[in-house]
């Protein structure tokens, strides 16, 4: 399409803005370019429309509050990124607070941000967000994506961060609807998040209230796991990595058919922020998660608190599969569950060296299917299995040992093996080593593509339990899939 470049009149003449006008069609758009914080202040005010591009200078730092008005429409969206040479864009709140965002969206729809460094640091804790996306507007939404960002250190209140606390949101990326407003098309990626506050990516809405069964008066709380009509849709959250939150890493709520994939999380329930007694993990979802998919994701050095998992199939979860995912050294295990839940299915993970604390519990609801899990020689822990059902996975303890509530596990083909350790009675398990190709010792490897060594030798004695790790070291790279 042919464009003319025009100066537009009546503006600031402080603001650099070019317009975009179609001969072939009615297109207009415009772009504006930040270069200082007068223009900075500007653009924050301003009302944008399809096609508009809010760009900010590379090398510059600009404070304050940035909110984004209006929005696009579809093939058109608000662009929100950097331009010129150099480093990232700074956005600095400067002590922001009150609940807001350094960079907020507040409703509206078709907008995309990328290539921005967002920051909050302050000597006294506030409840801030890096970047907040929330929309009462009641309206059906949609293509809001958030990408190639670098948020830090957000002194975000983590005060009052119990499980229900609506606080846990605080800190990195929270997107969050009410008023009965319903999004689609939502993708988080590949954003770098580190020391920003309690949470590094978090989602949330509202929810109908939960009909009560027949003959019932209506009751408090719950969600109705049948009816995904006031979920987000296409939500992806992937590539991200995260490290250095003092609560959880990844939070999915309110989500149909949601994807969190290939992202990296380490180091989360930081401790010079979070309390012993806050509830954190790093890779989770919750309240109303409805056939939800978390693959391809690497957990590891949680910092003990009273959770402290690498993941969580948490209350309110219909359908949710985790698979081919990767834990390890985290001080509450692998995987942690509270109720209620139904048909969630843990497959084809691979566990390291998870710290004795507990190492992995669940509730009714979930089913263990072929996952390995490992203690390395030097490492005497003991894994936990509370009320699961159990289906060819392959547990190894050099010198730890593993745990079961017999009256509440079902185990069918699974296979145990702790040469120093003892096996749970009753269970089948078995004295043969089962031929790993080259397993680690109290060191776990780093990243997914290094887990060669948990494959199975071609004489093992048990070839058909434990994760597909072929299968993990193929999917390992993202940008080759």
């Amino acid at each position: 399409m042919d464009h003319l470049v025009t100066r537009s009149a009546g503006l600031p003449a402080c603001l650099a803005l070019v317009s975009l006008v179609s001969f072939a069609g009615i297109v207009h758009a415009e772009d504006y370019r930040i270069s200082t914080q007068e223009q900075y202040l500007q653009a924050s005010s301003r009302t944008y429309g399809p096609g508009d591009r809010v760009l900010l200078e590379r090398g510059k730092r600009f404070t304050g509050q940035f909110l984004i008005r209006g929005g696009g429409e579809p093939g058109r969206p608000v662009i929100v990124d950097a331009f010129g040479e150099g480093a990232l864009p700074i956005l600095d709140g400067n002590g922001l607070s009150d609940n807001k965002g350094v960079l907020q969206i507040d409703d509206t729809d078709q907008i995309e941000v990328g290539n921005l460094e967002i920051t909050n640091a302050f000597g006294t804790k506030t409840k801030s967000y890096g970047i907040l996306v929330q929309d009462n507007s009641g309206e059906k939404h949609s293509h809001i994506y958030i990408r190639d960002c670098y948020v830090h250190h957000i002194t975000s209140d983590d005060s009052n961060c119990t499980a229900g606390s609506g606080d846990k949101n605080l800190g990195g990326i929270h997107l969050t609807t009410g008023n009965g407003t319903l999004w689609d098309d939502i993708l988080v990626e590949n954003n770098r998040i580190e020391y920003a506050g309690r949470s590094g990516i978090t989602t949330g809405g509202w929810s109908k209230p939960n009909p009560p069964p027949p003959g019932k008066k209506p009751g408090k709380g719950g969600h109705n796991l049948d009816d995904p009509s006031d979920c987000i849709t296409n939500l992806r959250i992937r590539k991200n990595r995260i490290s250095y939150a003092s609560g959880d890493g990844i939070i999915m709520r309110m989500a149909y058919k949601g994807l969190v994939e290939y992202n990296v999380v380490h180091h989360c329930g930081y401790p010079s922020n979070a309390k012993p007694t806050d509830v954190s993990a790093s890779i989770w979802g919750a309240n109303k998660n409805i056939d939800c998919v978390f693959q391809y994701n690497e957990a590891y050095a949680h910092f003990r608190n009273a959770d402290a998992g690498g993941f969580d199939v948490d209350m309110w979860s219909k359908g949710t599969i985790m698979q081919y995912n990767y834990s390890h050294d985290n001080a509450g295990g692998f995987i942690l569950s509270w109720g209620p839940n139904m048909g969630c299915v843990i497959r084809h993970n691979v566990s390291v060296n998870e710290k004795p604390f507990g190492s992995f519990s669940s509730t009714a609801g979930l089913a263990f299917e072929n996952n390995t899990f490992y203690l390395g020689d030097g490492m005497k822990g003991t894994y936990r299995v509370w009320g699961a059902v159990m289906r060819s996975n392959l547990l190894v303890a050099v010198q730890g040992s593993f745990s079961t509530n017999k009256s509440a596990v079902v185990s069918v083909g699974d296979y145990y093996y702790t040469p120093k350790g003892k096996n749970p009675s009753g269970t089948g398990a078995e004295a043969k080593d089962p031929g790993f190709v080259n397993p680690c010792g109290a060191t776990s490897p780093i990243g997914l593509a290094n887990l060669g060594g948990f494959k199975l030798r071609a004489d093992s004695p048990c070839p058909k339990v434990g994760a597909d790790i072929d299968h993990i070291l193929k999917h390992a790279d993202p940008d080759k899939q």
